[in-house]
């Protein structure tokens, strides 16, 4: 069962669960100068929490919120209908193509899922005004080796799962990729790399019943479990997590980041 990145996300779900996504990007989002008169695009905006405050900080310019999801992008508009300086279309990364060109295009916690990792960034390029700036936050490439999502496949092979995963393919695409590969790509592309940061937050989480709401929020094998019995399997995962990381009472989960400000330069003037 191949997943596509558009059919999986359950807008309601991730509205009430992705705070600490909200979070890593609100950060990110005070290191960028706003002047208050930006046209900013928002790839990958969700349900539109994190595209509405870039809203309040341009209120004479102009936010466009996009997204592969129609689940997230009807939320996004039925949520934020009224603020007059934003509005939100269904579209994929790949697709885009403007007319008018931005100073500012942001994408949080979403270019690891887009597997044309190059032609995504030349897109972003090429929509870019001249000394535009791209401000990405994205899981990095340490997460195909990081303990959630060890215990994530040794829940999917237990016997009591794995009916259901046999021809699942998850739709993320990050594995192998390191640091350098994506830096390279932007900068072939003609973006000058302004900061690029490797950072880990740690999450923390009461009860089992929380993490576990949590990585069903976002974790895409969830699709391939009958709903009735999708908070066992997440349970299953989370007491898996739990017994590796050796945790007890409050639980931790390492939530692992690059985020990175990219300029287009203008171009030189030949006298």
């Amino acid at each position: 069962m191949q997943i596509q990145n558009g059919n999986f996300w359950d807008a309601k779900l991730y509205n009430e669960m992705a705070v600490p996504q909200y979070h890593v990007a609100m950060n990110l989002l005070e290191t960028y100068p706003f002047q208050g008169t930006e046209e900013v695009l928002d790839i990958g905006c969700g349900t539109g929490n994190i595209t509405v405050h870039i809203a309040e900080k341009v209120k004479k310019g102009k936010v466009i919120g996009i997204d592969i999801s129609e689940d997230m992008i009807n939320f996004a508009k039925q949520t934020f209908s009224g603020v007059s300086n934003l509005s939100f279309e269904q579209k994929n990364i790949i697709d885009i193509s403007y007319a008018n060109k931005f100073d500012l295009i942001t994408s949080f916690n979403t270019l690891h899922w887009v597997k044309e990792k190059e032609t995504a960034i030349e897109k972003m390029f090429a929509h870019l005004k001249k000394d535009g700036h791209l401000l990405v936050t994205m899981l990095r490439s340490s997460f195909d080796a990081e303990p959630m999502n060890i215990a994530l496949t040794q829940t999917v092979r237990d016997q009591k799962w794995y009916g259901y995963f046999k021809e699942f393919k998850p739709p993320y695409y990050l594995y192998n990729v390191k640091s350098k590969e994506y830096k390279d790509i932007l900068m072939r592309v003609g973006f000058t790399i302004q900061f690029f940061n490797e950072n880990c937050y740690n999450l923390t989480f009461a009860t089992k019943e929380d993490l576990a709401a949590w990585c069903e929020s976002w974790i895409p094998q969830r699709l391939a479990i009958p709903y009735e019995k999708r908070k066992a399997f997440f349970l299953d995962l989370v007491d898996n997590y739990v017994n590796n990381t050796r945790q007890s009472a409050q639980l931790s989960y390492y939530y692992y980041t690059w985020e990175f400000m990219a300029l287009k330069h203008a171009e030189l003037l030949v006298v």
